[in-house]
């Protein structure tokens, strides 16, 4: 029979071996989730309020959030339409399932808010200049008339302008200005 010390080792040693869990290999990790964006695309501009934010996942099972909010998931693709601000928006998508690491991205969408062009008929040119750039617009002055213009009295002034007041642009768009002195 082994000393008594030699029997402690051993039983100690079993019992370690036996709290280990060693009833097997640890399980395997699973595949992280797959995140797909198909709409809208990279850096797209809209000059609407909402966008529709689609794409698949996988596993067909996985959560996605966009924007915080969940995204609604049928056989692995998924929608959700989210409000954007003026000028750039960034949109976060994350997909989760369980055991398995997330798939997360971002995408940027530009909204192009429409400028409706002032009607600066019968400004002085400097005047027209000024509003329209308010506006947000690029402005380029041209002399209309002709040669009787040049001869007849009068202040020069903005005839009209193309595109037409009224009428909505992108904003930085520019507007020609037509001045001369009888319109």
């Amino acid at each position: 029979m082994p000393p008594r010390s030699a029997r402690l080792v051993t039983l100690a040693c079993g019992l370690l071996l036996a709290g280990c869990g060693g009833s097997g290999p640890p399980p395997r990790a699973l595949p992280g989730v797959q995140l797909r964006i198909d709409a809208p695309a990279e850096a797209g501009t809209t000059d609407t309020d909402t966008v529709e934010v689609r794409g698949t996942v996988s596993p067909a099972g996985a959560t996605v959030l966009v924007e915080g909010d969940e995204a609604e998931v049928h056989g692995g693709t998924f929608s959700h339409t989210v409000a954007v601000g003026p000028g750039p928006n960034v949109v976060d998508v994350v997909a989760g399932a369980p055991r398995r690491p997330a798939a997360m991205t971002a995408l940027r969408v530009v909204r192009e808010v429409p400028v409706e062009v002032p009607d600066v008929a019968g400004q002085a040119p400097d005047d027209a200049r000024r509003t329209l750039e308010r506006a947000g617009l690029a402005v380029k002055l041209t002399r209309g008339g002709g040669l009787f213009d040049e001869i007849i009295p009068g202040e020069v002034g903005a005839c009209g302008t193309t595109p037409g007041a009224g009428e909505r642009v992108r904003a930085g768009s520019q507007v020609v200005v037509e001045v001369r002195k009888s319109c």
